[in-house]
């Protein structure tokens, strides 16, 4: 049923250093979300919304840099397993700077919690605004999660064009991982790796 992929990570706002011309009032801000984001790189999720918080509580010196603030927490929230309060970040950044990213972001919440239909929306959301394998990912896993294995699969053959040879060498990984597939992990889709697929799609437990 494909339970365990693509799903592992939760993406960032990318947004260059510097982009911000921060005023000195603005000063412990940009001290307090770069301590935010340096707990989050070192997984130490509970310093990360403390920094996070004291940034979005002082104030940011735009809506764009407040949604990077919110981003940042919704994904230690998330990390952490909060999950509601991981889904009320993420859709301040959308309220703010509606993003690929943080759809996906938001829609693999939704989708760990069992809300299968709303995760579905906001892949779509996400591939709308730009097609990205991760959003094509995890939308395939969604609609595994529903049964209709066809539009899964579509989904995820969208995102082994889009990311190439690494993410079908990852889904090659699990799926031998899961006894599905015997072949040799090589980037390459072929009637092995689909026939693998659907295999795994039929089982509960991969």
């Amino acid at each position: 049923m494909m339970r365990n992929f693509g799903l592992k990570h939760f993406v960032c706002i990318a947004i260059a250093a510097g982009f911000w011309s921060v005023s000195p009032a603005h000063a412990e801000w940009e001290a307090d979300i770069k301590a935010c984001e340096g707990q989050l790189k070192a997984k130490q999720v509970d310093q990360a919304i403390q920094m996070c918080t004291k940034a979005i509580n002082g104030g940011a010196p735009s809506e764009e840099a407040m949604a990077f603030s919110y981003n940042l927490r919704g994904i230690a929230y998330a990390l952490k397993g909060n999950d509601d309060q991981a889904i009320t970040d993420f859709g301040e950044v959308l309220r703010r700077k509606p993003n690929p990213g943080t759809y996906v972001n938001r829609g693999s919440v939704y989708l760990r919690k069992g809300n299968v239909d709303m995760a579905i929306q906001d892949f779509t959301q996400s591939i709308g605004q730009k097609p990205n394998p991760q959003a094509y990912m995890a939308r395939g896993q969604a609609y595994a999660r529903k049964g209709e294995a066809n539009r899964a699969i579509g989904d995820f053959e969208q995102a082994f064009s889009l990311g190439g040879e690494p993410a079908v060498k990852s889904l090659q990984t699990h799926l031998k991982t899961h006894g599905k597939y015997t072949g040799t992990i090589d980037g390459k889709y072929g009637p092995g790796t689909r026939k693998a697929l659907e295999a795994c799609l039929q089982d509960p437990n991969c």
